[in-house]
């Protein structure tokens, strides 16, 4: 028992020593021109008289080691030797470990995988952007619920309390770009919603790529299976909107009290995946696959800062044709995803290949409209084609913009996480 005590002492020793031996090495390298001679040499004679100690496994002088170790932290005890690496702090003993993290975290997003987050619903239902979900006064969840929901999910809820009692009135299309936080510490931009309740006003904030246009329409026309701007351009709905101080407002019909909620709601984050770098140096997109690409040199898009996620459908010298909702390649029906087919019979989700926004499309506006990819060029297109903003609106896409493509949807945990599809 005692030779196994002592031998764990002398291991535990060794391993003091050679820590002391390496930050000497360190303070050496670090601060060498800053040192004084005479300290210089106190530095230089304890290492050596501790290496010596030290000298071959099962040859040391343990009473020479643990004294030379002590000596040796005396000179790196000295302020003028030591500095901030003895005795260590924190920010010291770890400054290089955290720089070389950030080195390989930033060189791994740059050359093999970059995160993305997909805020808008043009790709739906393969990819989310952000969505919203309606809460009744029987399936609103509580405190516990929320907060797991927020951990899963990313949900955000928005609960309007009503100022007033009276009619509920929603905004038509109007609303404000507020300076917000994200994650209560980075700066941001929001989007602000006026609503009116009787004679008063109150307003609410959400992220600045959600518009609550579509929750109104399942919160106060429920069943209505119409997009909000069909719904607003119905007859009898005009009559029911009003101007309030320069802003339109659309009439709910429904009433509340003062301090009853007038809207709840939540809205749930946009998947968050990540974006394969690297495969693109060494091979062509294929179709069929979903691939992010920057717009920087795509003049005809408004904000050309930007990053985008469609479906690769065209490649250099493809002809394509929508006969809706079918999408043609080269003559036949597009293969190589199952969105294509699932499009193509508005199958799930799936709303079909269309031609609306007829008026703003430059390419494929009617059914016998084709279009042929240019030399070092790709048509993007959204799975959810009615609602996608794509090559159909601004062209095409060069291949020096190509990033990636999606890899791997790693947030929230949905029946979406896992391999990108």
């Amino acid at each position: 028992m005692n030779a196994f005590l002592k031998k764990k002492n002398h291991k535990k020793l060794r391993e003091q020593a050679e820590n002391w031996l390496r930050l000497a090495e360190k303070v050496y390298h670090f601060r060498k021109d800053i040192i004084s001679e005479e300290d210089m040499k106190d530095l230089h004679d304890t290492s050596s008289t501790l290496n010596k100690a030290l000298k071959k496994k099962g040859d040391e002088d343990w009473g020479k080691v643990r004294l030379a170790s002590e000596e040796l932290e005396s000179v790196l005890s000295r302020k003028k030797v030591g500095g901030y690496f003895y005795p260590q702090s924190f920010w010291a003993e770890n400054a290089e470990m955290f720089l070389v993290a950030a080195i390989v975290a930033l060189a791994i997003r740059t050359f093999f995988l970059q995160p993305f987050k997909i805020p808008t619903n043009s790709m739906f239902p393969s990819y989310n952007g952000m969505t919203h979900e309606v809460y009744e006064d029987d399936s609103s969840p509580g405190g516990a619920g929320n907060m797991l929901r927020f951990l899963s999910w990313g949900t955000l809820r928005r609960d309007v309390v009503a100022p007033d009692s009276g009619e509920v009135l929603v905004p038509v299309r109007s609303f404000e770009r507020v300076p917000g936080r994200k994650f209560f510490l980075f700066p941001t931009t929001l989007n602000e919603f006026t609503i009116r309740v009787g004679d008063e006003e109150t307003t609410f904030t959400v992220p600045g790529e959600f518009y609550p246009f579509e929750a109104f329409k399942d919160a106060y026309f429920p069943g209505d299976e119409r997009e909000w701007s069909e719904l607003l351009q119905d007859p009898k709905n005009q009559s029911q909107i009003v101007r309030v101080r320069g802003r339109l407002f659309l009439r709910t019909g429904k009433e509340v009290n003062q301090g009853d909620l007038a809207l709840s709601f939540a809205i749930h984050t946009g998947d968050a995946l990540f974006v394969d770098r690297i495969s693109y140096h060494f091979k062509r997109p294929d179709v069929g696959e979903a691939v992010v690409f920057k717009t920087e040199n795509i003049p005809t898009i408004e904000k050309p800062d930007k990053y985008y996620i469609k479906r690769l459908v065209g490649v250099p010298g493809d002809e394509l044709q929508v006969k809706a909702p079918g999408l043609y390649r080269n003559g036949e029906l597009i293969t190589g995803a199952p969105a294509f087919a699932k499009n193509a019979i508005q199958e799930e989700k799936y709303p079909g290949y269309s031609y609306r926004g007829l008026n703003r499309q430059h390419y494929l506006n009617n059914p016998n409209a084709t279009v042929t990819i240019p030399e070092d060029s790709f048509f993007a297109m959204g799975d959810n084609s009615p609602h996608s903003s794509d090559s159909r609106y601004w062209g095409f896409v060069p291949k020096r913009e190509m990033v990636g493509k999606a890899m791997f949807i790693y947030y929230p945990f949905t029946h979406r996480w896992g391999i990108a599809k």
